[in-house]
């Protein structure tokens, strides 16, 4: 992936851990990235790429 890759977890900005373009596809991606501390339930999440 070239584009930076950001997420929000309720809003929260959370850390992206790894990104990347999943092997052997041209449109299928992968993003891994930690919950911030503090939030429980089912969350709202935002994934945003320039």
């Amino acid at each position: 992936m070239n584009s930076p890759v950001g997420v929000t977890v309720y809003g929260v900005d959370a850390e992206v851990i790894n990104r990347i373009g999943w092997p052997g596809t041209m449109d299928h991606y992968r993003v891994d990235f930690r919950v911030p501390d503090g939030l429980t339930g089912i969350a709202t999440i935002q994934l945003t790429a320039a």
